[in-house]
């Protein structure tokens, strides 16, 4: 068996990654920058 990762593989990780992270960076982000009203904006 090969163990090898494709270009395309490579890819999806990377996309992964950054949506990944957007995930707990921009609710972080939002609390420090808005406060109580951080909530609603995420949602939005």
């Amino acid at each position: 068996m090969q163990r090898a990762v494709s270009r395309w593989e490579i890819v999806g990780f990377s996309i992964n990654d950054v949506i990944g992270s957007g995930v707990y960076l921009l609710p972080a982000a939002a609390a420090a920058n808005l406060g109580s009203a951080s909530t609603g904006a995420v949602v939005l």
